[in-house]
């Protein structure tokens, strides 16, 4: 009896002690600067070879301004993002933006910077990326500018966030 009673406590100090993914939701924090209205759109695939739809996208209207400002999207609990799509506007809008930071926060945080934007997101044929200065460029007539999370960051929010490690 005792031998129950001592095993039901090791076992619940355990569960206990870690935090659950089930009471966690995944934040995405954009620190950008950008000097026009523009909507800035988060796309996320749960699993390999699912296509991004509007079904697992999250959307913001960020106003103009000439000093950074926050972004944050979260993506409700439950899901742990296979890959990550960021569509930096839908206005035709020809200018740059700055991100100073993404920051991607569930049990641990993971900053990227100007320093390492390249290792976790790679932009598409309509965005130039120069440290933390993203150019969004018209090309043959089309305007979709986005970067897409690399297998590198896919891996990271598998070990790191997911895990706490």
């Amino acid at each position: 009896m005792l031998f129950l009673v001592l095993l039901t406590g090791i076992l619940s100090c355990n569960q206990w002690g870690q935090e659950s993914l089930e009471n966690k939701d995944l934040e995405l924090i954009l620190v950008i600067k950008i000097p026009v209205q523009e909507r800035i759109q988060l796309f996320y695939q749960d699993i390999a070879q699912e296509a991004f739809t509007d079904k697992k996208r999250l959307y913001k209207d960020v106003n103009p301004s000439p000093n950074f400002q926050k972004v944050k999207f979260k993506i409700s609990t439950g899901h742990i993002p296979h890959k990550l799509r960021l569509d930096l506007g839908e206005n035709r809008n020809e200018n740059d933006i700055e991100i100073s930071q993404i920051v991607l926060v569930q049990l641990d945080t993971l900053k990227m910077t100007k320093n390492n934007f390249e290792r976790y997101f790679q932009g598409n044929k309509y965005v130039e990326i120069c440290g933390s200065n993203f150019s969004r460029r018209v090309r043959n007539n089309e305007y979709d500018p986005y970067l897409t999370s690399t297998p590198l960051l896919t891996k990271t929010i598998q070990l790191k966030l997911t895990q706490g490690k």
